[in-house]
């Protein structure tokens, strides 16, 4: 078992959030009303069509991950602490980088929430419109202006989980980026393509969700996503992802084996207006970025959201994770 492997492993209690409360604010009924919906038993093909989109995105997949600023680039994850955080390739920085770059390049400083960055000399080159404020103010990812800061082929930038920070490292030409000959999938199937009903919370609700790291962020529940296989009636979390899906985690029998230990992720489209139905693509179930490095900081699927079936679709585990 490698690193990574150890941490799921301790930190998979953590991912057991309890949602009583949400349940609360749902509407009555929902598990019972939606077995008997006939919407929920219709059938789905493999048209020509549909698998030609499905190899765009599986097509679409492999160029980001292998991207120059992909997932296979992260190279590095350094959490920073109070106060001054050096940079450089000497071993005696808080945050050593690779050989190529100077000793010593610059610095973070963190001070109660504010990041500043002061370079050495000239050891540092920024493209225009990623400079640190004039003053040396940098920003977040969890901020609409994140400062990207670029030395040689490196990029760097600061990630906030929790109330802890972190810079994230990506080296543009790493080996990793062309190691990859494409992201295993399973055969396209059609039993995993599901009509499914979309059940919202009535009220705003947030969660606590632990990711790989230990660290709990706070997700929006957007509302529950119900859906029958084989008789049997499922209903999975949604968090808000955005004006356009809801951004789901699951966990199935296949974790651990064929597919990645961690659980997958699925974006599933919000319903059209006036509509409560939605289609769940089990295809376009996909390896979370910490199947393709060490550097990353997952979220881990709720413990409701472990299906008690085997999802045969969408990608497999990467053998090197």
């Amino acid at each position: 078992m490698n690193n990574f492997g150890i941490r799921i492993a301790a930190y998979a209690c953590l991912c057991c959030i309890v949602l009583s409360s949400c349940a609360k604010k749902l509407q009555d009924g929902r598990i019972q009303s939606a077995a008997d919906d006939p919407r929920l038993l219709e059938v789905h093909t493999l048209t020509d069509e549909y698998l030609a989109e499905l190899e765009q995105w599986r097509n679409g997949r492999y160029k980001s991950v292998t991207s120059p600023e992909g997932w296979l680039s992260v190279i590095g994850l350094h959490w920073l602490q109070e106060g001054e955080n050096r940079m450089g390739s000497g071993a005696a920085n808080d945050i050593v980088l690779p050989y190529f770059m100077g000793d010593y390049i610059g610095t973070i400083f963190v001070d109660n929430g504010m990041l500043k960055f002061n370079a050495y000399g000239e050891s540092f080159l920024g493209n225009d419109g990623d400079q640190p404020d004039a003053d040396g103010t940098i920003y977040h990812d969890g901020t609409d202006k994140t400062t990207v800061l670029h030395a040689n082929s490196l990029i760097m930038y600061v990630i906030k989980r929790g109330d802890k920070y972190a810079l994230r490292v990506k080296n543009t030409i790493a080996e990793a980026r062309y190691g990859l000959e494409a992201i295993p999938n399973f055969e396209a199937n059609a039993d995993f393509i599901k009509t499914a009903k979309f059940v919202p919370v009535v009220e705003p609700t947030e969660v606590k969700v632990a990711n790989v790291t230990g660290i709990d962020t706070d997700y929006k529940v957007s509302g529950y996503i119900q859906f029958l296989h084989q008789g049997k009636l499922h209903q999975l979390t949604a968090f808000d992802g955005g004006a356009d899906y809801f951004f789901v985690l699951i966990k199935d029998e296949t974790a651990g084996e064929s597919t990645y230990g961690g659980g997958r992720f699925i974006d599933v489209k919000r319903p059209e207006v006036g509509s409560i139905y939605t289609i769940v693509d089990f295809n376009k179930a996909y390896n979370p970025p910490c199947a393709f490095t060490d550097y990353a900081t997952c979220p881990l699927p709720p413990r409701e959201n472990y299906l008690p079936l085997s999802i045969l679709a969408g990608e497999k585990s990467i053998k090197s994770h």
